[in-house]
């Protein structure tokens, strides 16, 4: 349990990188663009301190996201303009409600205990980017 929920973790901290480069690129709202800069450093710094800890469990992490994360940003790379910011936000919502309980979950039922208390510790930020992609969704749909 732990090791595939640092795996998966990986991936998609990897994922929310490369979803906000590529907002950088095609998003026009300025919020959605900030919040596309909040993700890729705030995922970035959440990747770095989970291969720490994975490489300390002798776990070996992923350099790439997974398939679901590709087709999506597949997807969102068709757009541009008005309708990449709210497609964008939308995935960024779901995605983080998904991740959400996946961190909930290693909280509560992992068995490593260094890794429970990182998926506990990382929760509060996670929480914070769903709470501020919900409002830059309301923004976008103004």
């Amino acid at each position: 349990m732990d090791r595939q929920f640092m795996i998966h973790t990986a991936q998609a901290n990897i994922g929310e990188v490369k979803g906000g480069q590529l907002a950088l690129t095609r998003a026009v709202a300025a919020p959605v663009r900030d919040f596309a800069q909040q993700m890729i450093a705030d995922h970035s710094h959440a990747n770095m301190e989970l291969k720490r800890l994975a490489r300390s469990k002798g776990v070996r992490l992923p350099n790439d996201t997974d398939l679901k994360h590709k087709r999506m940003a597949g997807r969102l790379a068709k757009n541009s303009g008005s309708t990449f910011d709210r497609a964008y936000i939308k995935a960024m919502v779901a995605g983080h409600r998904e991740v959400i309980a996946m961190f909930r979950d290693e909280a509560m039922n992992g068995r490593d205990p260094d890794v429970k208390a990182w998926a506990r510790k990382t929760l509060p930020t996670l929480q914070d980017h769903l709470r501020h992609a919900m409002q830059v969704s309301r923004d976008v749909h103004r």
